[in-house]
C-alpha cells in the first residue's frame, strides 16, 4: 500500500456505545502530507471486517474502491474528487466529511447516529434529510444564519457549532424535542441566545469566544439546565447570579460582575447542603 500515515486498529471504547456488537472489526486511518495529496483506495480490498475509514488531509479518487466497503458504519473524509453517495453505506453510523452540494447524503431513515460537517454553505439546516436516529451533530465553518430545521431531527441530544460567524438566530432549539446539549464556539453574532429558555430538555450550555451576552436571565427559565461554562463569553450587563440556581458554574471573572466565580461555587454548595437537610 503506498498510503502516508497509515495506522490499523481495532475499535475501542471510543467508538459508538454499540460497538460491542461490531465484533472483531477495525478502523483505518489514512493521513496525507497535505490537502493537495490523492489516495487510491484499492488495496481496502484486501482488508477483513474494515468497520470504520478515516481519510484525513487527503482526496479520495477511487470512489468505487471506496463503495465496495459497503460494511461501513464510521467514514470520516476531508475530501473527494468526485460527489460520494453515501447512501451506498447502508450500515454508517458515524459520518464526518466536508460539504459538498452534490454528494448523496444519508437517507432519513438510516442509521446515521453522528455527523459532523464541515464548511456547510446553507443559511438554515431545512435542505438536510430528516435523520431519524440523528444523535449527536456538528458543524464547523459553516455558513448558517439561523437553526431552522434542526427540530426536524427527532432524536438530537447533543448539538456543537464552531466557527459559525454568521449565525443570528438559535431560536429553534427550543422546539428540539430531546436536546440535552449545546455548545456554540466562536459564534459572535447570536442575536437571540435567550430563546434557550424555551427549551424545557435543555442541560448543558457551552459558549467559547462567543463575545458578549446581553444578559443571563434566561438561566432562570430553563427549567432543565444543570451546567454552565461561559469561557471568554462575557455578560454586559454584570448580573451572574442567575448561575447560583446550577450545579456547575464556570465563566471569566470580569470587574463589573456582581459575584466571582468561586462566590457563585459557594452559592451552589450551600444551596446543595441546604437541599439535602430539607430531605
Amino acid at each position: 500500500m503506498k498510503w502516508p500515515n497509515v495506522e490499523l486498529r481495532p475499535y475501542r471504547a471510543d467508538m459508538p456505545r454499540d460497538a460491542a456488537s461490531w465484533g472483531e472489526g477495525q478502523i483505518l486511518s489514512i493521513g496525507g502530507l497535505s490537502n493537495t495529496c490523492s489516495v487510491d483506495l484499492s488495496s481496502l480490498d484486501s482488508f477483513e471486517m474494515l468497520y470504520g475509514l478515516n481519510v484525513q488531509n487527503a482526496r479520495i479518487f477511487d470512489l468505487q474502491a471506496l463503495y465496495r466497503r459497503s460494511e461501513l458504519k464510521h467514514l470520516a473524509v476531508d475530501e473527494t474528487i468526485q460527489p460520494v453517495d453515501y447512501t451506498r453505506f447502508p450500515n454508517l453510523e458515524w459520518l464526518h466529511l466536508a460539504w459538498n452540494r452534490n454528494a448523496t447524503l444519508p437517507l432519513a431513515s438510516s442509521r446515521l447516529r453522528r455527523l459532523a460537517l464541515w464548511s456547510y454553505r446553507n443559511p438554515d439546516l431545512k435542505g438536510l434529510p430528516r435523520w431519524e436516529a440523528l444523535e449527536r451533530l456538528k458543524f464547523v465553518q459553516a455558513s448558517i444564519r439561523a437553526l431552522d430545521g434542526i427540530e426536524e431531527f427527532p432524536a438530537l441530544e447533543e448539538l456543537e457549532l464552531h466557527s459559525l460567524r454568521n449565525l443570528m438566530h438559535v431560536w429553534p432549539l427550543g422546539r428540539s424535542a430531546r436536546l440535552t446539549s449545546v455548545r456554540f464556539e466562536a459564534c459572535r453574532q447570536i442575536a437571540d441566545i435567550e430563546a434557550l429558555s424555551q427549551s424545557r430538555t435543555l442541560q448543558e450550555l457551552v459558549m467559547v469566544r462567543c463575545g458578549d451576552l446581553p444578559s443571563l436571565g434566561f438561566i432562570s427559565r430553563c427549567p432543565s439546565l444543570r451546567n454552565v461554562r461561559l469561557i471568554k463569553t462575557y455578560v454586559a450587563d454584570g448580573d451572574v447570579s442567575p448561575l447560583a440556581r446550577l450545579e456547575t458554574a464556570v465563566f471569566d471573572a470580569k470587574a463589573h460582575y456582581t459575584h466571582s466565580e468561586a462566590q457563585i461555587q459557594t452559592l451552589i454548595r450551600e444551596r446543595g447542603e441546604r437541599s439535602g437537610e430539607a430531605r
